[in-house]
């Protein structure tokens, strides 16, 4: 995927329509030129979808089910109201950067497990039609996805041709991380890797509360999918799990893929430390409050992060606050609609740097609110001119550095820069006041 643009997952929803994506793209910053950096973006496939719909009249969903999943004799579905669909688990308070000072494999520090809770599925309210289906979100059983598997290695209905176009390397996509996997090349939809001589097609997936990935070794007529529902650590167990089976399947020396894969994992939280808040921060030039907008993401309005209480939104974001390192007593935040997280706080830094952190956050009635957060925040910029995000907020890919956070010309350096519609004051009580 050579196009320029970055993932942008944050701008669709689990009802984002491809129609929808296709008016979004137009509006959506390209953080390379074109053809110039492999960046994954799975609104390109949105975009393909779209066309299936356009060129043939049946929506894609349908093209799909008529054309691939009847003929080979599957129960897949899009529709998760009409399938028994596996609910997400969470791992709730974690602390990431405590996790990542444990040195042992096998006996983890608790700070990595938090409190296990279920949150159901990751999509709220009923099944939109064809929402965001050209990216997948096709559900399926074990059993499906061993008809799947042999129908990718023996193909009867599917064109031999097509499952090698799109498994022809086009672009180099990573390097070779772990130094076990040869360097992962990309086609017109799969991942290839020469693994220990075998040339291996591969491809993970993964929405909040479901992971998975499926291997398949063409020459030695092997294949295997995992799926797991482990929204925090699923798809490092996914993953794991896979390039693990497979050593058997092949017949090779095993390697310890739990341990490589729990240690990259540490490794990439220790080079991105958490800075510690400044005691003495700067005061705000604007108010962070007030409603912003994007053409391509939609609008949001930012208020004061209200007191709660357990079990509630906002108490449960709170609660989480300090595991990422942010402060508590200057936080504003936002319900979003539209937008893949459902909710984003604001905590001030200082000046006119704050940081922004998306949430998940999913009402279980008597069993209580589940409040999901990714582990990270991305550096902010708020001026009378709007809000802009840096530092990876976009997804861009891994030749495209971040953008470290700038003041000075914020809409043009800004990974994504929504423009603020409004201004109003906001007053910290019950701790330290500033001036934002």
């Amino acid at each position: 995927m050579r196009s320029g643009l970055p993932r942008h997952d944050y701008a669709i929803s689990g009802h984002t329509l491809d129609a929808e994506i296709i008016t979004k793209l137009r509006y959506l910053e390209p953080s390379a030129e074109i053809r110039q950096a492999y960046q994954y973006c799975n609104m390109h496939y949105g975009a393909l979808a779209h066309i299936v719909t356009t060129l043939t009249g049946i929506e894609y969903v349908d093209w799909v089910t008529e054309n691939v999943i009847k003929p080979l004799g599957l129960n897949a579905t899009y529709d998760y109201d009409a399938a028994e669909v596996a609910e997400g688990f969470a791992h709730i308070g974690v602390n990431y950067t405590q996790c990542a000072l444990s040195e042992e494999v096998r006996r983890p520090d608790k700070a990595c497990m938090g409190e296990t809770k279920p949150f159901g599925w990751w999509v709220t309210g009923s099944y939109t039609k064809g929402a965001d289906a050209g990216a997948g979100g096709l559900m399926m059983s074990a059993r499906d996805v061993g008809r799947w598997l042999s129908e990718l290695l023996d193909p009867q209905h599917i064109n031999p041709a097509a499952l090698a176009l799109v498994s022809t390397p086009i672009i180099v996509a990573e390097p070779a991380r772990p130094p076990e996997l040869g360097l992962t090349t990309y086609g017109a939809g799969q991942a290839m890797v020469n693994y220990r001589g075998f040339e291996v097609v591969h491809h993970g997936g993964f929405v909040p509360g479901q992971a998975s990935e499926f291997l398949r070794v063409p020459s030695a007529g092997v294949a295997l999918g995992i799926m797991t529902n482990d929204h925090t650590w699923g798809d490092v167990l996914a993953s794991a799990l896979a390039w693990r089976v497979l050593d058997d399947l092949l017949g090779l020396e095993p390697i310890d893929w739990e341990a490589l894969a729990v240690r990259e994992m540490w490794d990439a939280i220790r080079a991105d430390p958490t800075p510690t808040p400044p005691t003495t921060p700067e005061p705000a030039p604007v108010p962070g409050e007030g409603t912003y907008t994007h053409p391509g993401y939609g609008s949001f309005t930012l208020t004061r992060l209200p007191r709660g209480k357990a079990n509630t939104t906002a108490g449960e974001i709170a609660r989480a606050l300090p595991l990422l390192g942010l402060r508590t007593d200057a936080v504003l935040y936002a319900e979003l609609d539209g937008f893949l997280p459902s909710h984003f706080t604001l905590a001030h830094w200082s000046g006119a740097f704050w940081n922004l952190t998306n949430w998940l956050v999913y009402d279980r009635q008597e069993q209580g609110v589940v409040a999901l957060n990714p582990g990270i925040s991305w550096p902010a910029v708020v001026t009378e001119e709007g809000l802009g995000l840096f530092g990876g907020f976009a997804g861009a890919g891994m030749d495209v550095p971040p953008r470290a956070p700038k003041v000075k010309d914020l809409k043009e350096r800004a990974e994504v820069f929504f423009a603020r519609e409004g201004r109003s004051a906001l007053v910290v009580q019950g701790g330290p006041q500033y001036s934002l």
